[in-house]
């Protein structure tokens, strides 16, 4: 450790210093290059595959963006000026669990790659058992819904019951 009274340390003799920022350059010249390479076979060897990872990456993005985040901020709105403020808990909860049931169910709806020569797990309707679900979570949050609101009533008016 240097105090304020000891000279400075003595600067790294150049030649030193030059052979450093050799490797330095080298180093750096190797990793374009082999970037170069890669990039090269992502373009043409494998152009097809990158092109249906790129948008499957991307087509989710997209649709959140365009589609989705706009709906949920406008049902949001609207529900904060349409139902009453304890129902608003069960509406949310009812909203991400239909949000994850259609994320998953959106996928094999359509039945994509099922082929009636070949047996797989496409064998029912997943159209059918997504609606169902749907049905299901949205008439238990109906319910937990209702029970909130009156809830609240009842503690407003001091009517709680097994009082």
């Amino acid at each position: 450790m240097t105090g304020p009274g000891d000279p400075a340390p003595a600067p790294a003799p150049a030649r030193a210093q030059e052979a450093e920022r050799r490797w330095q350059l080298a180093l750096v010249v190797g990793g374009v290059l082999v970037a170069g390479v890669g990039a090269k076979a992502l373009l043409t060897d494998l152009r097809d595959e990158v092109l249906d990872v790129a948008i499957w990456s991307l087509a989710p993005v997209a649709v959140h963006d365009a589609l989705l985040a706009p709906l949920a901020v406008a049902g949001a709105w609207l529900a904060a000026r349409v139902l009453p403020r304890p129902a608003w808990p069960a509406v949310v909860g009812g909203a991400l669990a239909s949000a994850g049931l259609l994320a998953v169910g959106a996928t094999v709806v359509g039945r994509p790659g099922a082929q009636e020569s070949v047996p797989s797990l496409l064998d029912r309707s997943y159209g059918t058992g997504l609606v169902v679900a749907l049905l299901v979570v949205w008439t238990v949050t109906a319910a937990l819904a209702v029970v909130a609101v009156v809830r609240a009533r009842r503690r407003r008016t001091g009517t709680a019951t097994g009082t």
